[in-house]
């Protein structure tokens, strides 16, 4: 894989990349960065695609603005598609996971030619999990984590503390060996990065009934894949079911009874082969 910096949407971008052939976008999750790819990209070049796996905005080795409202949803968006032009490309196949997984569904939404085909992973669209929230007590208790995040100050001293020792907690499911649990802790205490990563939570707070109004009536026309790791402790197998509405077209979905949400990184080989056979069912993304 090679490492490199790529100017978009008025910041830098650091990305991993490796393949030639119809470009692929990786984005990772919370408390994460592109390192989560590490197995895909090769694998993804393997088969035949140009991929790359950039740090979100404000993560990893990526600029990061410094307001609150750099990192709106449909900022994150505007990001894919201003990626897709800077990698010179029209379009691009588009895989998310967790947060990445929101962007990317906002980027099929509100940039439709840039997305040739979806994959989200443990992701609905932020629309559908709002919904979920403020329909369902259960769905509101599981995510109650985003109440913490919203705090000043605290969450970010709880993420970098020793460290990063408590990370662990976030990163569980004895998915990661000590080093990369290493690896992710050395990301997150980077200079303003914790404070980036909830920057994250703490927009979406402020735009989520813009966002709404903004996206009435969209839905999502590109053929897409969601993959589900059905003990993910946040995010149940029953938010997957929900998703439809959202898609022109009902997803093709795909469970994992024994993994939770770190589906990239527990299944790494299964993962590479269903994305490759369903990226391969179009010779392009476009």
């Amino acid at each position: 894989m090679r490492s490199e910096s790529i100017n978009a949407n008025g910041i830098r971008f650091h990305v991993l990349t490796e393949g030639e052939g119809p470009l692929v976008l990786l984005l990772h999750g919370f408390p994460q960065f592109s390192y989560e790819y590490r197995h895909l990209v090769p694998a993804l070049a393997g088969a035949g695609y140009r991929a790359v796996a950039p740090d979100m905005r404000g993560l990893g080795d990526t600029s990061r603005p410094g307001r609150i409202e750099d990192y709106a949803l449909e900022t994150l968006g505007n990001d894919v598609a201003a990626l897709v032009d800077a990698l010179g490309e029209s379009r691009a196949h588009v895989l998310g996971h967790g947060w990445g997984g929101m962007v990317a569904a906002e980027a099929a939404l509100s940039h439709p030619d840039k997305v040739g085909r979806l994959v989200l992973v443990n992701a609905p669209p932020a629309i559908i999990l709002g919904r979920a929230i403020h329909h369902s007590w259960r769905q509101r208790i599981l995510s109650s984590s985003v109440l913490f995040y919203r705090i000043p100050r605290l969450p970010e001293w709880w993420m970098t503390v020793g460290h990063g020792r408590f990370l662990r907690l976030l990163l569980n499911d004895r998915v990661f060996s000590p080093k990369d649990l290493a690896t992710y802790r050395d990301a997150i205490c980077q200079p303003r990065a914790a404070w980036a990563s909830l920057a994250y939570f703490r927009a979406i707070a402020k735009t989520i009934k813009p966002d709404s109004i903004r996206l009435r009536g969209k839905q999502i026309s590109a053929p897409s894949l969601i993959l589900w790791g059905e003990r993910d402790r946040t995010l149940r197998r029953d938010l997957a079911l929900r998703l439809d509405r959202q898609f022109t077209s009902p997803p093709r979905k795909v469970f994992f009874p024994d993994v939770g949400r770190w589906v990239i990184e527990a299944r790494p080989d299964e993962v590479a082969r269903l994305v490759s056979d369903f990226f391969g069912e179009d010779s392009a993304p476009g």
